[in-house]
């Protein structure tokens, strides 16, 4: 065998290698990009029956300047009503079968597939917010944790005993270039590192009528290398 058909079959073979390659990460990708998401839960822990006839004073969940996309199950009635602070949303529950099963429900939801979130940057928060304090940073060589605690109006009406959650929760979803056999990540990113992680606004109601709940508002992200 010469030379020439030597090196013929390398470059034949380094693009066999190439495309197979290229072709195992677009086909692994759909696996290891994560949605992005957000979604505004109700969560209840019960002490005793289901409560029932519920009625709660919420603030209204904001992304990026905009009212989070409300998108309340049956069973659910979501309306704004104006309070003492402000613009409030209005949340009348009937129970249903699926909520007594789960103990849990969505008000607002919303899931991409084409984009991530910056969770670092992102302009997620409750209104009206009341007040915003840092309680604690901690940084390591694997990414970073932030924890506020938060102050915010709300009011409840139910029949039983429980304490109910509130919870805004906004994912980072994960997005990844293929690289022969490895799909690379690529984003978001904090600086130049790419990271998955979640935001989250929470508080929990533990008495009825009108009140300022104490909640915490938490930041996590870990930072992504080669698979």
């Amino acid at each position: 065998m010469n030379r020439e058909t030597k090196i013929t079959i390398a470059a034949l073979l380094l693009v066999f290698i190439f495309f197979t390659g290229l072709a195992f990460s677009l086909f692994t990708l759909p696996f290891v990009n994560l949605p992005a998401e957000y979604d505004y839960r109700v969560i209840y822990e019960i002490d005793g029956e289901l409560p029932q006839n519920i009625t709660l004073i919420l603030p209204v969940p904001y992304f990026e300047g905009e009212v989070a996309r409300l998108r309340p199950p049956p069973g659910v009635n979501v309306s704004y009503v104006e309070a003492e602070y402000g613009e409030m949303l209005k949340v009348t529950i009937t129970v249903s079968s699926e909520i007594d099963r789960m103990h849990m429900l969505r008000i607002a939801h919303f899931t991409s597939h084409e984009g991530t979130i910056d969770v670092v940057k992102v302009n997620a928060t409750l209104s009206p917010l009341l007040q915003k304090e840092l309680q604690s940073r901690k940084e390591t060589k694997d990414g970073f944790s932030e924890i506020y605690r938060i102050k915010v109006p709300v009011y409840a009406e139910f029949d039983g005993n429980a304490s109910i959650e509130i919870l805004y929760n906004v994912d980072s979803g994960f997005q990844a270039l293929p690289f022969f056999f490895l799909p690379l990540p690529w984003e978001p990113k904090y600086g130049w590192k790419p990271y998955i992680g979640h935001k989250s606004l929470k508080f929990r109601i533990i008495s009825k009528g009108w009140q300022v709940v104490e909640g915490e508002e938490t930041i996590r992200i870990v930072y992504q290398r080669m698979f």
